[in-house]
């Protein structure tokens, strides 16, 4: 199954709402009109975001190594070998050696049967609910991240990376917020196929000179928005990383983000999207390079941002559509479940397990069964983490995951 299309948020839309009518161009959004933004360097906590698209299978991830209903529900899949010990039962499979030694230095936490009830398997539906947190809407138009956005400050708080659309989670009636696919798409920068359109931009600008009223005020947003993509250009063009990032999507994401946070914009949260993780035929080939691909940036992540002094201040949030079946399939694979792990790094968590590991025997329509509503994370990540005012969630916060 494909996966869902979201409204375009491209680079021309960030770069500009709204028509220019009968010029062909488009207005800049408020961050860019202002000429006047500095960075202010804040040192506020902040949030990405790590989508993992397509419905992870949990039990190959965390691999509860204790459970002989585990084993006999997966004789081909269940995973015995190579395995990476994290205490308490539970392992990860080889290839997820830097998740595994941040969990062990107390900078990464599994939060076990994270879910909702009911029992929507379609990916669509799935997501919808978990992008927008609001299980009751069919249609949601805001996400969970979307409706906080105006009470963050600064010149980018927040940021979808690695897409040309914007994410549901992210979506707002009240901000504009970017989707980029890498540093480019902060450049007013055209090649010269397009050149026209700089040369737009340029007489637009030339109109702040000896012209009044609506010329003048075009005139102003188009020479603000060179000034402003000059400031960028040249902030992300003094950006060296300290770590060494994998070359694949997510590594680059990853590097992205970095950037991001350890530029002067004052970005507080960016997210992120892994895929792969629709493993109904053959997983023993996909899951565990996805998951090592995961682990390698997050290990690559976790030495730039300690190297720069954020990692104390930085969450890393994972999470999936839901989890998947108990048993293995025909195909060597996992069908649509429901409850599953979700994952938070970073250098001011109380690491290690939290909530409690769902029953393997006693299951929910062949799934193991919710036992964390993932609202409890939200708000958790909200308000304890972001400190921002109480979320909208009549769910009880997760206590002591924060140090």
């Amino acid at each position: 199954m494909k996966d869902q299309v979201e409204p375009r948020m491209d680079r021309r839309r960030f770069l500009g709402q709204g028509a220019a009518a009968g010029l062909g161009l488009i207005a800049l959004p408020e961050f860019l009109r202002d000429g006047s933004w500095r960075g202010s360097g804040s040192r506020e906590r902040i949030l990405l975001v790590l989508e993992f698209v397509g419905g992870n299978d949990g039990l190959n991830m965390i691999v509860p190594t204790e459970r002989d209903a585990y084993y006999r529900a997966r004789p081909k899949l269940g995973l015995r070998r190579g395995l990476l010990s994290l205490g308490e039962g539970f392992a990860v499979p080889r290839g997820m050696e830097g998740f595994h030694r941040l969990f062990k230095e107390g900078e990464a936490a599994v939060i076990h049967g994270v879910g909702y009830k009911g029992h929507e398997r379609s990916h669509f539906r799935s997501r919808d609910i978990w992008h927008s947190g609001r299980p009751e809407l069919k249609k949601p138009q805001e996400g969970w991240l979307g409706r906080v956005l105006s009470e963050l400050r600064g010149f980018l708080p927040a940021a979808a990376v690695g897409d040309v659309e914007l994410t549901l989670a992210l979506r707002s009636k009240r901000r504009s917020v970017p989707a980029l696919e890498n540093v480019d798409d902060l450049r007013l920068d055209w090649d010269p196929r397009r050149a026209h359109e700089r040369r737009w931009l340029q007489r637009l600008a030339a109109l702040q000179k000896g012209s009044e009223g609506l010329a003048a005020e075009v005139g102003q947003v188009a020479t603000a928005s060179m000034e402003q993509a000059e400031r960028l250009r040249k902030a992300f063009a003094a950006w060296k990383p300290k770590a060494r990032f994998p070359s694949d999507r997510l590594g680059r994401g990853m590097r992205f983000a970095a950037s991001l946070f350890e530029a002067p914009l004052d970005t507080r949260v960016v997210y992120l999207r892994h895929f792969g993780f629709d493993t109904h035929a053959g997983q023993q080939r996909t899951h565990p390079q996805i998951l090592r691909s995961f682990s390698q940036a997050v290990w690559a992540l976790r030495n730039q941002l300690r190297a720069s002094g954020l990692w104390e201040r930085c969450c890393l949030f994972c999470w999936s559509e839901f989890g998947r079946r108990l048993a293995e399939n025909k195909s060597l694979g996992t069908d649509h479940g429901w409850a599953g792990p979700v994952l938070l790094l970073g250098g001011g968590l109380k690491g290690g397990f939290h909530g409690s590991f769902p029953s393997l025997t006693e299951l929910d329509d062949g799934d193991p069964k919710v036992g964390v509503d993932f609202r409890s994370v939200y708000r958790s990540l909200l308000e304890d983490w972001m400190g921002l005012p109480k979320a909208p969630y009549k769910v009880k916060k997760l206590p002591g995951l924060f140090a």
